[in-house]
């Protein structure tokens, strides 16, 4: 047996040890019986052990603190990355029905494009899908827009075709839907789960004072958090899932955030809520200003949900920014993802939705060569974290795989994601809490 190179060894309160191993996210208490196995492990004699030494050293393997003298970690991620990009038994389709919005917020980053997905595009996803179901491949789809609301129509109509066709061929089949959330009405949100939209995302960019200055009507720049509010509250009474979304730029302000949590734990609306660094697809300068850069979003969100904790709001703790197993980052590089926009054009990014320049195809002309399309597509499907030294030999590797290929085409190497400046101080918040709370259970 040897010891993993992505486990973190942290001092709590200069007394024990905790230890976090970014393959597996498991975090432990580095004990005595730890230390005692851990650090001889070149001698280790298992008939020796006693049962507690005995249940700690499988802990220590189930975990991955410690691992087979033959394992090679780091051809295992590569190989496990590898997979996940060409074996696949779901198609993820992003469909943009629509670029067109209601709102205007000043960070979106479709602004100003327009457009609604035309009969023969529809009739041309339709066709693919039914093609892959026949494959026998699960249909997982996200509808998205601008604002998909304005379209809802297309979007019902389009749904009754693509279950019938996964009912058809027995398999499955799940959508989400990402929206402002103004448009729902009570019709809408009857026929959701009619078409099978399972999950709504939502944005509240703070509480009603800080949203509407951020997102209002385009028409009239009148406030919308109180209509969405509402919406939602009607949403989750139908039993349909809701994330509500809250996007941090610099001027975030950690009580207005406070006081939005506030807002939605009175209305029961907190189960799954997050926040996310607010970006400009201008990577390689942010040309508002007043985006985070990894690093300043890593700072604020460990310092927002310390804060969480200190007024007693836990439902975050872990739950919501605690590290997931991701065997690829990002969906992009993956044969089976794909994002439609309204003119049929094929990306592997919805960042990049309505920017024909940057797609990898058109669902009306599927077969024709076009070598710009071509090389978009190439980018992203060589796009490997395993080609960087600096990734290679990184601790947090497993949890970052070279972050966002999008940004790191961008600048020609890899970027290093919110991860990077926050896991010590995460593990050490993490630990300290455990310990807390098991001295308020004895």
């Amino acid at each position: 047996m040897k010891k993993s190179i992505y486990n973190i060894f942290r001092k709590i309160d200069g007394e024990s040890d905790t230890v976090f191993n970014s393959y597996s996210l498991a975090l432990a208490e580095a004990d005595q019986d730890f230390y005692k196995i851990y650090d001889n492990l070149d001698n280790i004699d298992l008939n020796n052990l006693n049962e507690n030494e005995k249940k700690t050293f499988k802990e220590m393997y189930n975990c991955n603190f410690i691992v087979n003298d033959e394992t090679d970690e780091k051809k295992n991620l590569e190989f496990i990355r590898s997979k996940s990009m060409y074996e696949s038994g779901v198609v993820d389709l992003t469909i943009g029905t629509t670029l067109s919005c209601n709102f205007d917020c000043n960070y979106c980053y479709e602004k100003n494009k327009k457009g609604i997905i035309s009969k023969e595009v529809q009739e041309k996803i339709i066709e693919l899908i039914k093609e892959k179901a026949e494959r026998k491949l699960d249909i997982n789809i996200a509808w998205i827009g601008g604002e998909p609301l304005l379209t809802f129509d297309i979007i019902n109509n389009m749904s009754k075709k693509i279950i019938n066709i996964c009912n058809e061929n027995k398999v499955k089949y799940s959508s989400l839907i990402i929206t402002n959330g103004y448009l729902f009405n009570d019709s809408i949100i009857s026929k959701l789960k009619e078409c099978k939209i399972t999950s709504v995302q939502v944005t509240f960019d703070g509480p009603p004072e800080v949203h509407n200055k951020k997102r209002y009507l385009k028409r009239n720049k009148e406030g919308t958090f109180d209509v969405i509010l509402k919406n939602v509250k009607k949403i989750i009474r139908n039993k349909i899932n809701v994330v509500i979304r809250v996007n941090i730029d610099i001027n975030a302000n950690e009580e207005e955030i406070v006081e939005l949590i506030r807002i939605l734990e009175k209305n029961d609306l907190l189960n799954n809520f997050y926040i996310s660094k607010e970006f400009d697809l201008n990577f390689n300068a942010c040309t508002r200003k007043s985006c985070h850069s990894f690093e300043g979003f890593a700072k604020f969100s460990i310092n927002f949900y310390k804060k969480l904790d200190q007024l007693g709001i836990k439902f975050l703790n872990q739950k919501s920014y605690y590290p997931k197993y991701m065997p690829n980052i990002c969906a992009a590089t993956m044969i089976n993802t794909l994002c439609i926009d309204p003119d049929g054009f094929i990306y592997k990014c919805p960042l990049e939705l309505g920017e024909p320049e940057k797609a990898t195809g058109n669902i009306l002309k599927f077969s024709q060569h076009n070598l710009t399309f071509l090389n978009n597509e190439i980018k992203y499907r060589t796009w490997d974290p395993f080609k960087f030294k600096k990734c290679v030999d990184c601790n947090l590797l497993p949890m970052c795989l070279s972050g966002c290929p999008i940004e790191g085409l961008a600048h020609n190497e890899p970027q290093c994601i919110e991860w990077k400046y926050s896991i010590e101080e995460l593990i050490d918040t993490i630990a300290v809490n455990s310990k807390n709370e098991v001295k308020v259970t004895d």
